[in-house]
């Protein structure tokens, strides 16, 4: 049973006031409809309650478990717009008086929901006020009553929302994993680092693999993954780790502060002085991010250096695994000059013309750089090639 301030009432008249309050339409056929595929309500695990029986039992206030919520079987709202303050109840038996207080006694005092989900049979049948109350009730965050950004304590779980809602996750996923599988190995790793995935020392295709289990194991990973894939000034925080990690940035104590320098043949220039007790390496990062014009072209540089690093082992582990991805060309047989267009097809060229396994991706870029700009070309080939012989 209903009652709104201590008078009998019912669904439609509860409905009527709260859909001119809030500008709704709820209705009980539309409830009906609604409990009968979607009976369930989940509770909020981040919010603590107080047990009600025990703390009337033992006189002082008793945190409940995190099993399921006790919720007064009342709430009150103001209603602006008729200007009127409402109590709204749920009981199941019908009220009476207490012949010494001479007060209104209601039962139950509160509704035990039991979680994680709780499941009110007959929702749609014999439960509907029951259903109807909890549903209404401010503290559904799917309630017209609820006040968005205070803490709720369930949620009415709605089985289509929810479906629709998985298919809008999982299409995620998917264009996160299509990505992943389209990414350069000589970005793979950048691109991980940026999201804090560890894959330091590992080929691209282990890098790969690791991306896509991070991918797999939480969809706040993949909205994370996304918000990178559209945004590239979070990627060269993944070049400024790279660094890191390769010793080509590096920190030492000084006093009660650390500071970065970079650790280049050519280049041992201080960056910043992170004081103590502050998180060093976001100390650095923020400090680049904040100077981004004076750093970005050294930083660039550096993830230049160690990406062709990657791509000449990359092109290795390609050539031993035939299954490894962006093979195309080198599976398909010799690689003539004219077909030189990048690290791997100039490796490869170099490989064949000198037969050698082995070769420093430093040679190999100052030729691809030979190739582009016309110092090395079919005429010039083999006087050209003198100089990027190996040294035996």
């Amino acid at each position: 049973m209903l009652f709104i301030n201590g008078a009998q009432s019912n669904i439609d008249q509860l409905l009527t006031i709260i859909n001119k309050e809030k500008g709704t339409n709820l209705s009980r056929q539309g409830l009906v409809q609604m409990f009968r595929k979607s009976p369930g309500f989940e509770i909020n695990p981040m919010k603590q309650m107080i047990d009600l029986g025990r703390s009337k039992q033992l006189g002082r206030e008793v945190m409940k478990e995190v099993k399921g919520r006790d919720i007064l079987a009342r709430f009150s709202f103001f209603s602006t717009v008729e200007g009127v303050h409402y109590e709204v109840r749920y009981t199941a038996t019908m009220p009476y008086k207490d012949e010494k207080t001479q007060k209104t006694i209601y039962r139950p005092l509160a509704i035990d929901m039991n979680g994680p989900i709780h499941f009110v049979q007959d929702a749609d049948g014999r439960a509907l006020e029951m259903a109807t109350f909890l549903y209404v009730h401010p503290g559904n965050s799917k309630s017209p009553l609820y006040t968005p950004g205070r803490v709720f304590n369930y949620t009415h779980l709605n089985n289509d929302e929810k479906f629709d809602k998985q298919a809008v996750q999982n299409q995620s996923v998917l264009t996160a994993m299509q990505h992943s599988n389209t990414l350069a190995d000589v970005d793979i790793v950048i691109f991980a680092k940026s999201l804090n995935v560890p894959v330091q020392g590992l080929t691209a295709s282990q890098a790969r693999t690791q991306l896509q289990s991070f991918l797999l194991a939480d969809i706040r990973n993949v909205e994370q993954y996304l918000k990178h894939m559209n945004d590239q000034s979070e990627v060269f925080v993944g070049r400024i780790i790279d660094a890191i990690d390769n010793q080509q940035i590096v920190h030492v104590s000084a006093g009660n502060s650390t500071i970065w320098s970079f650790n280049l043949s050519d280049n041992k220039s201080p960056i910043v002085s992170v004081p103590q007790g502050n998180d060093i390496r976001e100390g650095l990062i923020n400090h680049i991010k904040g100077n981004i014009s004076e750093f970005h072209s050294v930083i660039m540089n550096i993830s230049r250096e160690n990406q062709a690093t990657l791509d000449y082992k990359s092109f290795f582990e390609n050539v031993e695994n035939p299954s490894a991805p962006d093979k195309t060309l080198l599976q398909e047989g010799i690689v003539e000059f004219g077909d030189i267009s990048d690290f791997k097809t100039a490796a490869e060229f170099w490989k064949q013309y000198f037969k050698k396994e082995t070769h420093a991706p430093a040679t190999i870029k100052k030729f691809l750089q030979a190739v582009e700009e016309g110092a090395v070309t079919h005429e010039t080939l083999e006087e050209s090639m003198q100089e990027f012989a190996p040294k035996s």
